[in-house]
């Protein structure tokens, strides 16, 4: 448990809700769409929320971007929390399965899954590979504002990183004696 000013976040309570809620969604998807199994798609809801929890818990905080190495390791993260979340995806998409156009059938290929979640992720939608059941449209639907959300917390996150910068880059040219001539 930590104490971030006023607040405290506690990181046991914050996983076990993001258990509860991966399998509470996970039963509810299963039972509105028919899918295979009650909690079938658990595995990557837990991944994605887990790194939604530990995401904004530690890299959105202030204290990560004081220091040069700590904004360092803030962007590390946040290159494993994008290939975490894009994989779960994927995986979710090679378990609910996809329209491949080149094969000409249904597929739960992991590949594809993976191909078809980047593919969502930067809404660049090629149209190769389509979602074809309703639960992979709203896994995609998720995805899609899921990549706006996240990139807008990854702005919000680099922007007081710039402005620190700048102010430190104009400290030193303000400091700077003027030189004879």
């Amino acid at each position: 448990m930590k104490t971030e000013g006023s607040r405290t976040v506690s990181t046991p309570i914050a996983l076990a809700g993001c258990v509860i809620a991966a399998a509470a969604l996970s039963v509810a998807l299963d039972h509105f769409f028919d899918g295979a199994g009650p909690f079938t798609l658990m595995p990557p809801l837990l991944i994605i929320f887990v790194a939604h929890q530990v995401f904004v818990a530690e890299v959105a905080c202030a204290e990560i971007r004081r220091t040069a190495a700590g904004r360092w390791a803030g962007l590390a993260y946040f290159g494993i929390f994008l290939a975490a979340l894009i994989g779960a995806y994927g995986y979710a998409f090679s378990l609910t399965g996809l329209h491949d156009a080149a094969r000409g059938s249904e597929t739960h290929d992991f590949a594809t899954g993976l191909f078809f979640s980047v593919v969502t992720w930067t809404t660049v939608g090629y149209g190769d590979v389509t979602a074809t059941t309703p639960i992979a449209r709203l896994i995609a639907a998720a995805e899609a504002l899921n990549g706006y959300l996240v990139l807008a917390l990854f702005i919000a996150a680099l922007v007081p990183v710039f402005q620190r910068l700048l102010q430190d880059g104009n400290r030193t040219d303000e400091t700077d004696p003027p030189s004879a001539g």
